[in-house]
C-alpha cells in the first residue's frame, strides 16, 4: 500500500508540480490585461443565450487569458521578426548604447544580458564541464560547471574555477577554486544541468563519470 502510493505520488507529482508552474506564468503574464480584454469581449454580449453557463464555468476568464496569450506571443514572434532587419537592429544596438551609459544599472544589465547569452546560444562554450564538488563541505557534492579558466597552484598541482549556481535561479551562486583531483567530472550536458538546477532537481537524466585525466584542459 505504501509502496502504490509512493509510485503515484511519484508520477503525480511532477505532473501537478509542471501545471502550477505554468498556471502561475499564465496568471501572471495575463493579470494586467485580463480586466481590459474581459470588458472588450463582454460589450459583444457574444454569449447573451448561455451567460449563465459560461458565467458559472467561468468562460469568459479562460477566453480573455487565450487571446491575451495568442497577442504576446504574436508580438514576441514579431519583435523577433522585426529584430532581424537593419533598423530595428540599429535602434536596439541604440538602446542597448544609452542603457550601457547609465551608472550602476549599465552592470546589472551587462551582466543580465551576458548571462542569457551564455544560457540560451546554441554556440555558447562559457563552461567546459559539469561536475560535483565537494561544497559546502567534504562530505557533500554540490553541481557545478568549469569555467575555461585554471589558474596554476604551486609546482604541479593547478586550482579549477567552478561556478556552483544557485536553485532555482542559476544567475546567482558561486565561483570557488578546486584541485582537479577532488572533482567529479560528469558525462552530462550543460543543457541539462541547468535544467536540473531550474527545476529543484526534478528534472534529471543519467550520467556516467568520466576520467578526470581524458577531460581536456582549456
Amino acid at each position: 500500500m505504501k509502496k502504490s502510493f509512493l509510485t503515484g505520488f511519484a508520477i503525480l507529482f511532477p505532473v501537478i508540480l509542471t501545471i502550477i508552474i505554468i498556471g502561475f506564468f499564465i496568471n501572471f503574464l495575463t493579470y494586467p490585461f485580463l480586466n481590459l480584454t474581459k470588458f472588450w469581449l463582454n460589450q459583444f454580449n457574444w454569449y447573451e443565450n448561455y451567460s449563465i453557463l459560461f458565467a458559472d464555468l467561468g468562460i469568459t476568464h479562460f477566453i480573455s487569458q487565450l487571446l491575451i496569450l495568442g497577442l504576446l506571443i504574436g508580438i514576441i514572434f514579431g519583435v523577433g521578426l522585426l529584430g532581424q532587419l537593419f533598423l530595428i537592429n540599429y535602434i536596439l544596438k541604440l538602446g542597448n548604447t544609452l542603457i550601457l551609459a547609465i551608472p550602476y544599472i549599465n552592470k546589472i544589465y551587462k551582466f543580465s544580458q551576458e548571462f542569457v547569452f551564455s544560457l540560451f546560444s546554441s554556440h555558447s562554450k562559457s563552461f567546459a564541464y559539469v561536475v560535483l564538488a565537494p561544497y559546502p563541505s567534504v562530505n557533500h557534492l554540490s553541481l557545478g560547471f568549469v569555467s575555461k579558466s585554471l589558474l596554476n597552484f604551486q609546482e604541479h598541482e593547478r586550482l579549477i574555477s567552478v561556478f556552483i549556481p544557485g536553485t532555482p535561479n542559476p544567475s546567482i551562486g558561486y565561483t570557488l577554486k578546486f584541485k582537479k583531483k577532488d572533482l567529479l567530472f560528469l558525462d552530462m550536458k550543460i543543457d541539462e544541468a541547468m535544467k536540473f538546477v531550474i527545476s529543484f532537481g526534478t528534472i534529471t537524466h543519467d550520467f556516467k563519470l568520466l576520467d578526470p585525466n581524458k577531460c581536456h584542459e582549456i
